[in-house]
C-alpha cells in the first residue's frame, strides 16, 4: 500500500543524518509509555525517556511474530514495576512504533509490530521481555496472582503435594 509522506517526513528522509527511535507501549492498568530518543509528544500523549532496545523483531510469513525489548534497570524501578504484584505480565500487550525526531505527526509515526510478554527476565542491569505475536483470544483474560496484595495470607510450602482427581501436584519454589 502507497501512502503519501508529509513534508516534516519527506524533509527527514532527505537528511544525510537521521534520528531514528522507537515509542514503546506496554499495556499496563496504567499503560507505560517509553522513547528511546528523549521524551515526545506523540498523538497526544506522552512518551516518557528511556534507555531501551528493541531487537530481534522477525517478520517470517512462516512464523509467528517475535522479538526482544531490553530496558535499563539500574535504579530498579522498571524491574519493581513489571513484578508488581499489582500487575501480571503474561500476554500483556506490547506495542511498537518506529519515528524520527523531526516527524511526529499522527500519520508519520507507523506502528512496527504488536506483541505480548512471553516471559520476564529481570537483573540487576535489565529487564528483558521476550515478545510474541499477541494472541487475541487470552491477551484480555483475566490474571490472578497468589500474593498477600491479593487477600492471600498462607502459601503451601514448597514440596509439599495434593491430589486433584487423580493427578498428585507438588508445589514447587516461588522461583521456579
Amino acid at each position: 500500500m502507497l501512502r503519501t509522506l508529509s513534508s516534516a517526513l519527506a524533509t527527514e528522509f532527505a537528511k544525510s543524518v537521521t534520528q531514528p527511535g522507537y515509542l514503546v507501549q506496554i499495556g499496563l492498568s496504567t499503560p507505560l509509555r517509553l522513547s528511546n530518543i528523549g521524551t515526545v509528544s506523540w498523538n497526544s500523549l506522552t512518551w516518557t525517556a528511556s534507555d531501551f532496545t528493541v531487537d530481534g523483531i522477525a517478520f517470517d510469513a512462516d512464523q509467528p511474530t517475535s522479538g526482544r525489548l531490553s530496558i535499563q534497570n539500574l535504579d530498579g524501578v522498571i524491574g519493581a514495576l513489571l513484578l508488581s504484584a499489582s500487575e501480571s505480565m503474561y500476554d500483556t500487550a506490547v506495542t511498537v512504533y518506529q519515528f524520527d525526531r523531526g516527524a511526529l505527526a499522527a500519520d508519520d509515526v507507523p506502528k512496527l509490530a504488536a506483541m505480548s510478554i512471553a516471559t520476564l527476565d529481570v537483573t540487576i542491569e535489565r529487564v528483558t521481555l521476550a515478545l510474541v505475536e499477541s494472541q487475541g483470544s487470552s491477551q484480555y483474560s483475566p490474571r490472578r496472582r497468589v500474593s498477600s496484595g491479593f487477600g492471600f495470607e498462607y502459601a503451601t510450602a514448597p514440596g509439599s503435594t495434593f491430589q486433584w482427581g487423580n493427578e498428585i501436584f507438588t508445589v514447587g519454589a516461588a522461583d521456579g
